[in-house]
């Protein structure tokens, strides 16, 4: 082994801690980098791979007055492979835990005979219905398991006024539902709060009491066809049958969602290990600087005896070769075990039913070449530096620049402090290159942790903002039928009823330009204090006839206040002008006065009420009072609502838990990395104090105040550094249909200042002990090791 390798290791093995550290670091990156790209790219093809399986839909198209006839005229359009009509109905279901209670239920038949063509089903416990079975159904898998639901089981369905009992054959996952959502509007349901129910057509057609009408047709297209214009052909072969609503494929909700989520996690899946990198490549640069500068007569010797400016530059670069290969090493494998956990945790949550896992080689080797560039970008500059320098020039010691404090003590009240914080605030400001590097090094590791907790303060402010502020009902009705608004004002009389207010909601598609969103226009009473909506932009809401629009749907349709918009129900059209925006965190809608919404499209009945429950009583008692009206479908519980959102949120959580970690692992070694380099720099300054009479108390308590103002001062910077990052990283959770604002409580400031400083005095202490033990008169001459 070369005289130069045995003088590297050495050096390794000195400053063991400090490089360790920056291993973990480099590791992190890159393991970061490995296991979520990969995670990213094997979701991405169990989801197409699921999609394929179950023959997904690629269109399509509610119907007024649909038939048999209308599946045979969009089987005979150019580009279409398979067709099929089916009824696509809202109803209820009794809660399984609760009977006197019913929850929202969508049921969707399914060919007579046979499996689908189009959105065949993936059947995870049970059996196919059987061919026929007029008394069977299928329920979607996560409405079975959260009532532990299993085949056999029985459940009883509403629809107006009358339940029918149907035996469970089977738990399915149904391709329009791997992400279960309700609407645009209602992005987000409870797996035990929505069921989804597949029944032959004959089982549907008794319960509804119809001849076997459709009210949908779904198809799928030949892989060669042109999406577009296979729609307009197939709208135009419908066209005599009420279209009503046209869903192409990538304006499917569950679809659009989870695509969205998968993006989001793309994103993310570049954005944070690049932090980390970055933030590696600025540690070793700092490292080798300040090893090299400790190094002057080190480097003068090693040119003096014969070595040229390459080998000193390779001296100096074989740090980095050692620390790229045990940070990539290390990365790579904790890589290859956290993707394979995403993937499992990511598909179990969202109820993606193919799940396929492959190696993929071009994440380890991006991520290797990342790593050894990192590491010998942080290592190139002071290398050079190192061998540029004539032996004569390294051989000679160089005096600090410093700067004149005179004016900053008297403007601060210096002079009257005690002479410990006069020299460590003088120290601080004199070396302002190291004392700008160090600050700036503990802001980085301070505005990770910021923006990780940022992430869960935002999610939580949100539901304030929409469950305690917006949504002020306790209750939600939906009635079986319209009904009057006398009627629904009578249940003020009901006994714990506080308020009522009637509601008016209806699917319609929302059309600015050459977009458009499938949502829902609810009718509100003017001055609503049940559901208060907050103003964004524009007129205060209900203030005025026009239309009002969340923040959500605005971005998607890039409408504003003043802007034309046009409103299908069903087959009639309206143009509104949109007179204000409206904040609605984790929901999306549009929203008018219920006077305005019956003159666009007549009628005044309300299909719904929102109630208010008296202090102090039994929601479940009055939940089960309003369904003794036989018009009352279903009862929706606000808090169980909540309740469900913040379950679903549970896969967030665990992204967010993992952020958290990587960010206090990196915040306390670049903080631990910070002092030290900065004590190590200075051991010949400190080892003079000691040499001049100052105690060890004396000289811990300096660096202890030194340490603390720059603490100080990089978490103040960290928390202006923390928000900016939460804002990107927030940005990458949203979606089309909901908008949640970046928000950092003032307690996580607190909390994560705190730790810092914490952090900032712990990290002293193996420093410090080392200083303990150095020669004083070593080192006072520069020579000490």
């Amino acid at each position: 082994m070369s005289v130069l390798w045995r003088k590297t290791l050495r050096d390794l093995w000195r400053s063991k801690l400090l490089f360790g550290a920056i291993i973990l670091l480099l590791a992190t990156g890159v393991g970061l980098f490995i296991s979520m790209y990969s995670a990213f790219q094997d979701l991405s093809a169990s989801e197409s791979y699921s999609y394929d399986q179950l023959k997904f839909a690629d269109a399509q198209f509610s119907l007024a007055n649909g038939s048999g006839d209308a599946v045979t005229a969009a089987s005979q359009v150019t580009g279409v492979v398979a067709a099929e009509g089916r009824t696509v109905t809202d109803i209820a279901i009794k809660n399984p835990e609760a009977p006197t209670v019913s929850l929202p239920a969508r049921i969707i038949t399914i060919p007579e005979t046979g499996r689908p063509t189009v959105n065949d089903l993936y059947v995870n416990d049970g059996s196919f219905v059987p061919d026929g079975a007029s008394q069977s159904v299928m329920i979607d898998k996560g409405f079975a398991d959260s009532y532990g639901l299993k085949p056999g089981d029985t459940v009883d369905l509403t629809l107006g006024g009358s339940t029918d009992t149907f035996e469970i054959a089977a738990a399915v996952t149904s391709p329009e539902y791997i992400w279960k959502a309700k609407s645009n509007q209602e992005p987000f349901v409870g797996k035990g709060d929505f069921a989804v129910i597949f029944a032959r057509e004959s089982a549907v057609s008794d319960l509804l009491g119809d001849n076997g009408t459709i009210n949908e047709v779904v198809a799928r297209f030949d892989s060669t066809a042109d999406p577009e214009a296979t729609i307009t052909s197939l709208s135009a072969a419908l066209s005599d049958y009420g279209v009503t609503q046209v869903v192409p494929r990538d304006e499917q909700v569950s679809y659009l969602l989870l695509k969205l989520d998968l993006d989001g996690f793309a994103e993310l899946a570049v954005m944070v290990p690049a932090m980390f990198l970055v933030i590696t490549a600025l540690i070793v640069y700092v490292l080798l600087n300040r090893t090299v500068q400790s190094q002057r007569l080190v480097v003068g010797l090693m040119r003096a005896v014969g070595f040229g400016r390459i080998q000193v530059i390779f001296h100096y670069l074989s740090f980095t070769v050692l620390l790229a290969a045990g940070g990539v090493t290390l990365g790579i494998a904790g890589g290859l075990l956290l993707g394979r956990y995403l993937v499992t945790i990511y598909a179990a949550g969202v109820g993606i039913p193919y799940t396929t896992t492959e190696f993929h080689p071009w994440p380890l080797v991006i991520s290797v070449a990342l790593g050894f560039a990192v590491s010998l970008a942080g290592g190139a500059i002071p290398s050079w530096i190192a061998a540029r320098r004539s032996p004569a020039e390294a051989m000679r010691s160089s005096a600090p620049a410093v700067r004149s404090v005179s004016f900053l003590d008297n403007l601060i009240g210096l002079r009257r402090a005690p002479y410990v914080i006069r020299l460590a605030v003088r120290n601080s400001l004199r070396t302002i290159g190291r004392t700008s590097s160090s600050v700036l090094g503990v802001g980085v590791a301070v505005g990770l942790v910021v923006a990780s907790l940022g992430m869960l303060d935002s999610m939580s402010h949100a539901f304030t903002v929409q469950f305690d502020e917006i949504q002020r009902y306790d209750l939600k009705v939906q009635f079986s039928q319209p009904v009057s608004t006398d009627a629904v004002m009578a249940y003020a009389d009901t006994q714990g009823i506080a308020e009522v207010e009637p509601l008016n909601e209806a699917p319609v598609t929302i059309s600015h330009g050459n977009e458009s969103q499938i949502t829902a226009l609810t009718g509100l009473q003017e001055g609503s204090s049940l559901m208060r909506l907050q103003r964004s932009g524009g007129a205060d809401p209900l203030s005025t006839s026009g239309l009002y629009i969340s923040q959500g749907v605005s971005s998607t349709l890039n409408a504003g206040v003043g802007d034309s918009v046009s409103l299908q129900m069903g087959t009639n059209t309206v143009d509104v002008t949109v007179d204000g925006l409206v904040k609605q965190p984790l929901s999306g809608g549009i929203y008018m006065r219920e006077s305005a919404v019956a003159a666009l499209f007549g009628g005044s009945s309300a299909t719904g009420a929102l109630v208010s429950v008296s202090q102090g009583a039994d929601i479940q008692s009055v939940t089960e009072a309003l369904f003794q009206d036989p018009q009352v479908l279903t009862v929706e519980d606000t808090e169980k609502v909540r309740t469900s959102f913040q379950s679903l949120m549970a896969l967030f959580y665990q992204f967010v838990a993992v952020f958290i970690l990587f960010g206090v692992s990196l915040g306390a070694v670049a903080i631990f990395n910070t002092v030290t380099i900065n004590i190590m720099d200075r051991r010949q300054e400190l080892a003079t104090m000691r040499a001049l009479g100052f105690s060890r108390m004396a000289v811990d308590t300096l660096l202890t105040v030194e340490n603390l103002i720059i603490g100080s001062a990089g978490a103040l910077i960290g928390f202006v550094i923390g928000y900016i990052m939460e804002l990107e990283l927030i940005g990458l959770f949203q979606a089309g249909s909901f908008t949640i604002d970046a928000y950092i409580a003032p307690l996580s400031y607190l909390i994560v200042g705190i730790a810092a400083l914490i952090i900032v005095v712990a990290s002293e202490i193996p420093s410090v002990r080392s200083l303990h033990r150095i020669d004083l008169a070593a080192a006072t001459k520069g020579t000490a090791s």
